[in-house]
């Protein structure tokens, strides 16, 4: 995987990504595959604009994703 390389390389990596109701669900065990990388910083933003209408994830999935970041923080 090209993550693995580069990390492997010595590079600081950043991840962007867009929090969708189609890839939220699956962050979770995303972020657990990154872990391994002391050298990666992932930045997960907002839909924005227009596709907010069918993009947003749903308020169930958010408030997941609150519980599984709340692990991580302080």
């Amino acid at each position: 995987m090209v993550i693995d390389e580069a990390a492997k390389s010595g590079i600081n990596l950043e991840i962007n990504c867009v929090l969708t109701n189609q890839n939220i669900d699956g962050l979770e065990r995303f972020l657990e595959y990154l872990e391994r990388y002391d050298n990666l910083l992932l930045l997960p933003r907002p839909v924005r604009g227009a596709p907010t209408k069918f993009l947003n994830p749903s308020d169930t999935q958010i408030k997941s994703f609150e519980q599984f970041v709340a692990k991580y923080e302080g």
